[in-house]
């Protein structure tokens, strides 16, 4: 049972058709220049949102709280909700405030050719050293004016079991998604988390192939040595949907009472080898390298800090950034030494379509923007 302040906002189902979150609440947040956030948890019937001026930098009770992929780096910051829909709307439009220096927007497409020179060349490294690194790639779209409350709204009727979020700050910009990985959560004095890698088509019969085994092992050692001094304790590992495609997934539970600081093991955790590699600072080197565009908050993660040390926070994947009449659809695979480059193009395709399937659901007529 999560516990909030009180300033924290729920609402029921019913804001999918009745507005009980008022039905412009996001974009009218973005026209008047706040920082906002609306986040459904995995399974749950209600929404949570709120909008504050200024976002506060680090971990914060009682707020939402979002990291970008390289949060050693550029931190932790919390929109602690202070501002109510009537109290947004009397604003003055002032359009909302980007700050693109930390985190420039994607100029392009990630072409075909530059993506398979990437598995290539990462894939050599792994043949030679072992473990994986995760490559991303981007479909930007160009004038496209995205309704935010609508896609919002699809998503949540579209991927009930997937913690849904909708965040925007200065630094971050504007993110959606409908992430089917949990980072960590705690309530009732017992921590929880899930290892999950390896990708296929949803409904596959067939057995888990080597890459896909190794690579999902590869998650459930690092986390499992992040954990350590916490008790942890590994759960059988089972084939779990996620849209359009399934992934292998290992629970793992430890003790809540052994944290003595929850922002430096979330620190430790994120990112995880899901979104980064086995080697975090080989990969960070690699993504670097080969991505050609900043991750920005991709790879990162978001979710709410309560009273008495309870939270949820889940991976920012399955996810785009939105700026004006532009929209970037992030989407990765995890490269080893057994990657082909016209397979992990494949599935970055499949994986795509948790994302392209919610804007053909509630903007159909854009949706040839993106051009995957």
């Amino acid at each position: 049972m999560w516990r909030f302040p009180g300033a924290m906002l729920t609402i029921s189902e019913e804001y999918r058709f009745s507005g009980h979150m008022h039905k412009d609440f996001l974009s009218m947040s973005l026209r008047k220049g706040v920082s906002f956030y609306a986040f459904r948890e995995p399974g749950s019937v209600e929404v949570i949102y709120g909008a504050s001026q200024y976002p506060r930098r680090g971990l914060h009770v009682g707020g939402f709280v979002v990291a970008p992929f390289d949060v050693e780096s550029h931190g932790m910051s919390t929109i602690l909700p202070d501002m109510d829909y009537d109290g947004i709307k009397s604003l003055k439009d002032l359009a909302f405030p980007f700050d693109d220096a930390a985190f420039p927007f994607p100029e392009s497409s990630t072409p075909r050719t530059s993506h398979s020179e990437a598995v290539g060349k990462i894939s050599a490294h792994h043949r030679e050293h072992g473990g994986k690194t995760v490559l991303s790639r981007v479909i930007v779209a160009e004038d496209c004016l995205i309704d935010i409350d609508a896609l919002f709204r699809s998503l949540c009727g579209l991927y009930p079991d997937a913690a849904v979020f909708c965040f925007c700050t200065p630094e971050s910009g504007l993110w959606m998604g409908a992430s089917p990985e949990m980072l960590l959560s705690s309530s009732d004095g017992s921590l929880h988390t899930v290892a999950l890698a390896g990708t296929r088509l949803a409904g596959t019969e067939e057995a888990w192939d080597v890459k896909n085994i190794e690579e999902q092992e590869l998650v459930v050692d690092f986390i499992m040595s992040a954990m350590e001094g916490l008790a942890p304790e590994k759960g059988s590992t089972f084939t779990r949907v996620a849209g359009p495609v399934e992934h292998l997934c290992t629970e793992i539970n430890a003790d809540a009472a052994m944290v003595s600081d929850v922002s430096s093991l979330l620190r430790r955790l994120s990112p995880t080898p899901a979104l980064c590699g086995s080697d975090r600072g080989e990969s960070m080197r690699l993504i670097s390298e080969c991505e050609g565009y900043a991750r920005g908050h991709y790879g990162g993660f978001v979710g709410l800090y309560g009273e008495e040390n309870s939270f949820g926070f889940y991976v920012n994947l399955r996810s785009l950034r939105i700026e004006g009449r532009r929209a970037a659809v992030f989407i990765g695979g995890g490269i080893t030494a057994l990657s082909e480059p016209n397979d992990e193009w494949e599935e970055t395709c499949r994986k795509s379509q948790s994302v392209l399937r919610a804007i053909a659901d509630s903007q159909p007529e854009i949706l040839s923007k993106f051009d995957n």
